[in-house]
């Protein structure tokens, strides 16, 4: 692609949502205090609005609620999200996602997330239940570090296996 060509993709005017969209896509694309059900794009920022799936390379939330994302690069402030998988880097200020995967580095202040994932982890004030990472840097409150974590899960797995057994046979047996 030539330089010419990549500023005018840079230039190219936003596509902006204030309603109720089914499916978008486009380059840019601004959401303010609107809904999206499939949003797909280079760059998205999400001003109090909500998308219930998003695929982009750049993403930017202020005081807005995703259910899945997945971006190169995110930015969360004041959002909250039930899953995002972010392949580069990611930011979370005063913000709340479920289960967070980031594969490059992670920052967050003042922020929560149930099952975090990530290489390198740099924060104050973050909340999470369970904690995988390489690196963590700050000041971070997890319930079960990546070792208890594992055991949680192989522990989970064995009861759940045990349940699931005794149910299909004492099921048999009533028929």
């Amino acid at each position: 692609m030539a330089e010419n060509d990549a500023q005018e993709l840079r230039e190219s005017p936003a596509i902006e949502i204030q309603g109720v969209e089914k499916r978008v896509i486009g380059d840019r694309v601004v959401v303010k205090q609107g809904a999206v059900q499939s949003l797909e794009a280079n760059e998205v920022l999400i001003r109090q609005g909500g998308v219930v799936f998003s695929k982009t390379s750049t993403l930017s939330t202020q005081n807005s609620n995703i259910v899945f994302s997945q971006a190169q690069q995110a930015n969360f402030s004041s959002s909250a999200s039930h899953l995002a998988i972010v392949n580069g880097n990611a930011s979370l200020d005063q913000s709340g996602v479920k289960v967070l995967v980031v594969n490059g580095n992670t920052t967050l202040d003042q922020s929560g997330s149930v099952i975090l994932a990530g290489k390198e982890i740099h924060g104050e004030n973050i909340n999470t239940v369970f904690l995988f990472g390489q690196h963590v840097h700050g000041n971070v409150h997890s319930t079960f570090g990546t070792r208890e974590s594992v055991l949680f899960g192989i522990v989970a797995g064995v009861v759940g296996g045990i349940v699931f057994s005794l149910s299909k046979i004492l099921l048999k047996r009533k028929r």
